[in-house]
């Protein structure tokens, strides 16, 4: 592993939390998932929505990401939340976020699936399934959105199919065999 830092990003129901709690558990290094920490922290995120609507969300949640990368562990995984690095996110804290992330450790793209309408489809129904009173087509809109702004930030993607999801085998044989 070159990085000893690891962050998955990827559209909500992609698998990055899962995932960062499995690597962690493999490579017994702590692994975090800021979507927990919103909750533990400051408050239930569709609470916390439905109060102060999503661009409040969006920057204090980015807040709590750059508070928290100002001393990171030097080992961790840690699953990033949805909105964060989209274009959702205001500037100028999108980029100083994306900045922070590049600087300080390695990037995954998490992708359930390599064919985007299969992905959202996948997605939606995990969304849908979580209980949160979503919205099909809305989860399944907002993958696709999502997903084509995550590519154009570039980094190396870590991709599953409906037969086998991602495992930490092939996560762990991504991050060695990535350059970053």
């Amino acid at each position: 592993m070159t990085s000893q830092r690891i962050f998955f990003i990827g559209p909500g129901g992609s698998g990055k939390s899962t995932l960062a709690q499995q690597l962690g558990e493999v490579k017994q290094i702590p692994y975090f998932d800021l979507d927990e920490m919103f909750c533990n922290q400051i408050e239930n995120v569709r609470i916390f929505i439905r109060k102060h609507g999503y661009q409040a969300y969006s920057q204090r949640n980015g807040k709590l990401l750059l508070n928290f990368l100002e001393t990171p562990p030097s080992r961790m995984v840690l699953a990033l939340s949805s909105g964060i690095l989209s274009e959702d996110m205001a500037e100028p804290m999108r980029s100083i976020l994306l900045s922070r992330v590049r600087t300080i450790g390695s990037a995954f793209l998490i992708v359930p699936h390599p064919d985007d309408e299969t992905a959202a489809d996948m997605v939606a129904k995990r969304q849908i399934g979580r209980g949160f009173g979503l919205e099909y087509d809305r989860e399944r809109l907002k993958y696709l959105r999502r997903i084509a702004e995550y590519r154009s930030l570039n980094f190396p993607k870590i991709v599953g199919s409906q037969t086998a999801p991602i495992s930490v085998k092939q996560v762990l044989f991504e991050i060695d065999r990535c350059d970053c």
